[in-house]
C-alpha cells in the first residue's frame, strides 16, 4: 500500500488500489486546489504521456516491416490496421492510463513522504 499524507489529514492513511482507479486525479495527488485551468493543462500533458506510452508499446511489439506500413496510415486505416493485428487499442490505452495513475502516486506520495533517515 502506498502512504498518502496531506496538509488536511496529517496521519497517513495508505492509498488503495481502488482510490488508483477510482479517484479524481487531483485529488489522489493532493493537488485539488488547483484552478480549472491548471487542472485542464496538467490533463492535457498527462493524456499526451499516455498517448506517447501507448504508442510506443504498440511500435515496439511490431516488426519492422509493420512499423514502416503503420507510418504511412492514419484515421480509419490505422484502426484498422490494429485490429487486423489484434492489438486492442482500447484496452492498451486504458492499460497505460492505470500505469500511469500508479506512478504518479507512487510518485507523489514518494516527493510528499517525511525524508527517512538512512542506516549505513
Amino acid at each position: 500500500m502506498i502512504e498518502e499524507t496531506s496538509a488536511h489529514s496529517p496521519m497517513a492513511k495508505p492509498i488503495t488500489i481502488d482510490d488508483i482507479l477510482n479517484e479524481d486525479i487531483f485529488n489522489l495527488l493532493g493537488l485539488g486546489s488547483m484552478s480549472d485551468s491548471e487542472k485542464e493543462e496538467y490533463l492535457d500533458a498527462m493524456n499526451d504521456t499516455i498517448q506517447a506510452r501507448l504508442l510506443l508499446s504498440i511500435v515496439e511489439d511490431l516488426s519492422p516491416e509493420d512499423r514502416e506500413q503503420m507510418d504511412l496510415l492514419e484515421g480509419d486505416e490505422l484502426m484498422k490496421f490494429f485490429e487486423a493485428r489484434g492489438i486492442d487499442i482500447v484496452a492498451r490505452m486504458l492499460e497505460e492510463a492505470i500505469q500511469y495513475r500508479l506512478e504518479l502516486a507512487v510518485t507523489f506520495q514518494v516527493a510528499t513522504s517525511p525524508a527517512q533517515p538512512v542506516a549505513v
